[in-house]
């Protein structure tokens, strides 16, 4: 296989716009899904019945659908769909809808948001429910709520590794606040 074509400086701006271009990618996708991750998580666990509902569907679908489908939806369902509607052109919004990197990462998002929500479910979920209650009075002062609680106990539990779960007395179950 002849692999000459990569020394050829005509060859290696394209290449170095599209490594470029992955990594924008890869970072917009990456903090966009993350976030879109935790808000899934938390819907599905604490959130109003029909959000929860709502959640599990978009999660179900979403895992349930090839990414290079989606990818297609996106771009050419959405996005052809979007170039009919009246006005749409003439809209500030145009120079974002006609890239396909705004469709790509919003298909990345997505994606990583509804394989990574269901991941921090699953860890939330793995939390004893005795150490939430055990830590319930710590967090009960009248200006801090269930956020309080989530973050103190839920949050520090999570984020241990699994091997830390079996040594009961290093572990930390309550992050100190000072």
């Amino acid at each position: 296989m002849d692999f000459s074509w990569l020394s050829d400086p005509f060859y290696q701006g394209y290449l170095w716009e599209g490594f470029v271009n992955t990594l924008w990618l890869l970072l917009v996708s990456a903090v966009g899904g993350l976030l879109l991750a935790v808000g899934v998580a938390l819907a599905r666990l604490r959130g109003p019945r029909p959000l929860a509902w709502l959640t599990s569907l978009f999660t179900t679908v979403i895992r349930g659908t090839p990414l290079l489908v989606q990818l297609f939806f996106f771009y050419y369902g959405v996005g052809r769909l979007l170039e009919g509607v009246p006005g749409i052109r003439e809209s500030v919004l145009w120079p974002l809808l006609r890239d396909p990197f705004f469709f790509g990462a919003l298909t990345f998002i997505l994606s990583v948001g509804a394989y990574s929500g269901e991941v921090i479910r699953g860890a939330m979920q793995s939390v004893p429910r005795g150490e939430l209650e055990a830590g319930r009075p710590v967090c009960q002062p009248a200006s801090i709520h269930r956020l309080s609680e989530l973050s103190s106990i839920s949050e520090p539990e999570v984020q241990e590794p699994v091997s830390c779960r079996n040594r009961q007395p290093s572990c930390p179950i309550i992050r100190s606040r000072q």
